[in-house]
């Protein structure tokens, strides 16, 4: 008698759990609660119109730097490329040609090409890559989002805040480093273009990674917080 088989379970995905300490400054976290990523915003001169940079540091590689944004008002942000150069953000995560299409494309270090799927506010944002043809989901990122308590769906004021999740399938483990980057500078982008024209450095942190739905007192606070570390003015 043939021995019994059983399909092979597919592969768990790989979870990481975004952990916000403020506006300007947040993690990403493993399963077992070990950090792998840090996001730090500096700026590089000590006045108040000095550069903003966001850094994101892989701390699994002892902090290497693996992405640098640098804020603008009036154009689009820059990225720091291979080279140690500074070009639109635009340059590197290239936005479909097809008019009413919010899909935005890159490429590793190798040549192989990625597409993040529902890159506009109130989506999710999920990755595909061309070695099929982007059609199986490798990587999907779930931001911040108020949603009705379960428990309580006739209570208005009984909403919930939901989890900022990251989940990785093993192919997107392959490039993690740049799903990482990619698709938390694209989530500020979504913030930028959701409180366009805020040119002030307190209005500004309102707009950066994840935060944008806040209840208004805790958000005005973080905003303010922010906002005194940033320009160097004491709390």
């Amino acid at each position: 008698m043939l021995p019994i088989t059983t399909s092979s379970s597919k592969p768990k995905p790989t979870i990481l759990t975004l952990n916000i300490e403020n506006l300007i400054t947040c993690t990403f976290s493993s399963e077992d609660g070990t950090v792998q990523y840090s996001l730090t915003t500096i700026r590089e001169e000590e006045d108040a119109g000095g550069t903003i940079i966001s850094q994101i540091k892989n701390v699994r590689t002892g902090n290497k730097i693996i992405g640098q944004l640098k804020w603008r008002s009036l154009l689009p942000d820059c990225v720091l490329n291979e080279d140690g150069k500074w070009v639109s953000i635009w340059d590197w995560l290239k936005k479909s040609k097809i008019p009413l299409k919010s899909d935005v494309f890159f490429t590793d270090n190798i040549g192989r090409k990625y597409k993040w799927k529902k890159h506009s506010p109130g989506y999710s944002l999920v990755l595909f890559a061309a070695d099929d043809n982007y059609t199986t989901q490798i990587a999907q990122f779930n931001p911040l989002q108020k949603r009705i308590d379960p428990n309580n769906p006739m209570i208005s004021k009984s909403s919930i805040w939901t989890t900022s999740i990251l989940s990785l399938k093993p192919r997107a483990l392959e490039i993690q480093d740049l799903v990482v980057t990619s698709c938390l500078f694209l989530d500020k982008n979504y913030k930028d273009k959701i409180n366009i024209g805020k040119d002030d450095i307190v209005a500004r942190v309102n707009d950066i990674f994840l935060i944008g739905n806040l209840p208004t007192d805790e958000w005005s606070v973080q905003a303010r917080l922010a906002g005194n570390q940033l320009s160097g003015r004491n709390q």
